[in-house]
């Protein structure tokens, strides 16, 4: 689930992802890698040395399955006034 929880009750947003996550061949880390690190909020970003072999970390990838968002009460339009889940298609 991604939301952002700061915001005040009843204005809040959230998307709910299911996915499979699989490790990222180590033939294909070198193509990868310049997205999986594009954006690291200040920690810097992995070699493909520092992923395979004998190294402790690896790489993983998610492929989206299911995909839901939150809808508010006041955002419904089928008439109704309680918070829900609605499938979404996660393209």
């Amino acid at each position: 689930m991604i939301f952002d929880s700061t915001v005040p009750v009843g204005a809040g947003e959230a998307v709910y992802l299911a996915a499979e996550a699989a490790e990222v061949p180590e033939g294909e880390l070198e193509a990868v890698l310049g997205e999986a690190f594009r954006t690291t909020a200040g920690a810097r970003g992995f070699s493909a040395d520092e992923l395979r072999g004998d190294a402790d970390l690896r790489l993983y990838r998610a492929r989206v399955t299911g995909c839901e968002v939150h809808v508010a009460g006041r955002r419904r339009t089928d008439g109704g006034t309680i918070d829900v889940r609605r499938p979404a298609d996660p393209g």
